[in-house]
């Protein structure tokens, strides 16, 4: 989960590109018992950056008041559970954020690549931290 539990999510795109150099049948990566295919590397590439442009997106549509385009305002129903705890309407606008992100990943992803019903959640939450922190891609609470 979390993108292959990547630190640095920047380098783990640049990952894909730099491999994607060489000549080659087979990587030792693959996983459940066989080994990775150049195939697998370019449908790994084209998967993160479909779930960077959806998160990008994700964010996008959250900072709108519209009840009818993304996530709507959330802060009345957070904090009407936590007054005064602005961080618990963070830690739920985040979970929003890459909730709707994983849903649109999934419409695409789902049953063409593995564990994506499993892991997806997770790559999602992962990407839109990475958004904010690398690459400043910020919401409408400009949290970074």
């Amino acid at each position: 989960g979390s993108l292959a539990q990547s630190v640095y999510i920047p380098g783990w795109f640049a990952a894909h590109d730099q491999i994607l150099e060489y000549d080659f049948d087979f990587y030792v990566g693959g996983h459940l018992g066989r080994a990775g295919t150049r195939d697998d590397v370019l449908i790994a590439r084209e998967y993160i950056n479909d779930l960077y442009s959806n998160c990008v997106t994700a964010i996008a549509e959250s900072a709108t008041n519209d009840p009818n385009v993304g996530l709507g305002n959330i802060a009345p129903v957070v904090m009407g559970n936590n007054p005064g705890n602005l961080w618990a309407e963070f830690r739920v606008y985040l979970d929003l954020v890459s909730d709707l992100c994983y849903n649109t990943t999934s419409a695409k992803w789902l049953g063409k690549l593995s564990a994506q019903d499993v892991y997806g959640f997770s790559h999602a939450a992962k990407m839109v931290e990475s958004l904010r922190l690398d690459y400043d891609v910020l919401g409408p609470l400009k949290v970074q």
